[in-house]
């Protein structure tokens, strides 16, 4: 196989270590740690710690340690290639030693610079929210009862009232607009024109589970907007019916409390959060699905449904 460090390290990066160790063993949060009974040696008092910040885990009894190729490898009697190749499939990233087939080397490349047009279009949001241009979203994420803490933890940022505004952002950094309409950031029209989707909005960066920024859900500051909420549309890298706002900020709570609160909404999830309810989550409009409901699976057995009291709750 022909692995480089460079791969190797995007592998571990992306592997969430405390998830791939649970499927096993049971584990329990002990400050910034989980602990749980070791599973390469018998024992009553559990000496088996997992770090999430470092992606690695040790056994204060016998001494086995790693990181979550060794783990594959120890635990589920794994070759390193095979291990290897689970984790990178896992994580999304090819490593396949043969050549890339075109369709396939362009479903990649496509893939990986809607990602990048993603994350650059949320650091712009944000930043654009602390600017004079924001103040008007800032006062009502303020009079909305949001504390900087927790509009800085969850990333929300601002969508200036312009045509172009990330356009014009992303053409500075070199993304190319057939990145950003494979993110579902810019619309285009039947004469070719292209704009940017959210305009004068509030905009929520919804993210996987490893953190990757995959799409926005954008609340308009104007009162005659034609629609209050707008949100991506599916694009190669979200799908809403398997998406969850605020997981990646939540999972840890979950995974430590045992229960997920399942709201509809953003601003649900973020009141909640500020109140020290850091296990909620909302299904974001959607009804809820069964792909929502593996995604929260992985965390906990037990939700709490907090939606509405109409209707559609």
């Amino acid at each position: 196989m022909n692995l480089t460090a460079e791969i190797k390290d995007r592998i571990l990066e992306s592997i969430d270590l405390v998830d791939l160790i649970s499927e096993s063993v049971e584990l329990k949060r002990k400050g910034s740690n989980y602990v749980g009974l070791c599973p390469f040696h018998n024992e009553k008092t559990p000496s088996f710690t997992v770090s999430p910040s470092k992606s690695i885990y040790k056994c204060f009894g016998c001494g086995a340690s790693g990181n979550a190729i060794t783990f594959m490898m120890d635990f589920h009697g794994m070759s390193f290639p095979e291990a290897v190749k689970e984790l990178a499939r896992r994580a999304g990233i090819q490593i396949d030693d043969k050549p890339l087939s075109p369709l396939a080397k362009e479903k990649l490349d496509r893939r990986e610079a809607a990602l990048k047009a993603l994350k650059i279009a949320a650091d712009f949001y944000a930043k654009t929210l602390d600017s004079t241009a924001g103040k008007i979203a800032s006062a009502y994420l303020s009079k909305r009862g949001l504390d900087a803490k927790t509009v800085s933890d969850f990333n929300i940022g601002y969508a200036p009232d312009k045509w172009d505004a990330l356009l014009s952002e992303l053409a500075k950094r070199d993304v190319p607009e057939k990145a950003a309409a494979d993110a579902g950031l810019i619309i285009e029209k039947e004469n070719g024109k292209r704009f940017d989707r959210f305009r004068n909005r509030i905009v929520f960066p919804i993210k996987d589970r490893f953190g990757n920024v995959v799409g926005f859900g954008a609340r308009a500051l104007d009162k005659n907007a034609p629609a209050k909420y707008v949100n991506s549309p599916q694009t190669i890298v979200y799908d809403k019916s398997a998406a969850l706002y605020g997981l990646f900020e939540a999972k840890d709570e979950i995974r430590a409390k045992g229960y997920a609160i399942l709201t509809e909404g953003y601003f649900d999830v973020l009141s909640l959060h500020k109140a020290g309810f850091k296990n909620a989550v909302a299904s974001s409009g959607t009804s809820l699905t069964r792909g929502q409901l593996e995604l929260l699976s992985r965390y906990c057995s037990k939700i709490h449904i907090a939606y509405d009291g109409d209707e559609a709750g």
